[in-house]
């Protein structure tokens, strides 16, 4: 065998090498295993742990965080835990290419605070509102509007303590003046003082004008049609 022939054979060689490289590394692929627990703030268990695969290579894996009756997330950018978030391990032979992700969801004792809207005497206006969530956590719960009424308190804030919490907001009805005006007439009876959502009877006194006949009252001094 001659030079170029052993030069030839050993360049062959190397390409074949080189192309079961490419070939090999186009295929690579990582397995892993992820779990995902669920804790409260002791460490104890509240629903069975989650386990699905992936490949690191090209990872594709997220879980949605169950909704506990009584508890809250800890954090709440947890409600979806994604592979990015997890705790890898890689075995330390590459010749073991399965390797394991972790990752555990905390969860806070949840309290409620709710709010009542009564009238000054003490029926039901609106239905209740609340907020819940963890201990240290802010709220705001705005109190509804009505026309007729006004209320003693626009919202209702502060934060989650470690008890439940009530709160009332009182509303009272306005009141408006009602005016008399004889239209060039004398003797208009004074004002009144009507209360929303509770009729009033008009003064029974009756304004006089030369060379007129008093028919009723209406809402404009132009009108031509009796309102009361």
């Amino acid at each position: 065998m001659n030079k170029k022939t052993r030069v030839l054979i050993l360049f062959v060689i190397v390409i074949i090498f080189a192309c079961a490289a490419m070939i090999y590394s186009t295929n690579l692929s990582y397995p892993m295993e992820c779990t995902i627990y669920y804790v409260d703030e002791s460490g104890n268990q509240l629903k069975a742990s989650v386990t699905g695969y992936t490949d690191a290579a090209s990872p594709s894996f997220s879980v949605t965080s169950p909704s506990i009756s009584g508890y809250v997330l800890k954090n709440s950018g947890d409600s979806v835990v994604t592979y990015s978030m997890m705790e890898k391990y890689f075995p330390p032979s590459n010749y073991e290419r399965q390797g394991t992700a972790t990752y555990t969801v905390v969860y806070a004792k949840a309290y409620t605070v709710t709010v009542e809207y009564l009238t000054s005497d003490g029926s039901i206006l609106f239905l209740n509102k609340s907020f819940t969530g963890k201990v240290g956590d802010s709220y705001t719960i705005y109190s509804p509007e009505d026309t007729g009424y006004t209320c003693d308190k626009a919202s209702v804030s502060g934060t989650v303590k470690g008890y439940n919490q009530s709160f009332t907001v009182t509303y009272y009805p306005k009141t408006y003046t009602v005016c008399y005006v004889a239209n060039g007439g004398t003797g208009a009876p004074s004002y009144q003082l009507k209360t929303s959502g509770k009729n009033l009877i008009l003064s029974t006194q009756i304004p006089t004008r030369t060379n007129y006949g008093f028919l009723g009252w209406s809402t404009s001094a132009s009108s031509s049609v009796v309102s009361y």
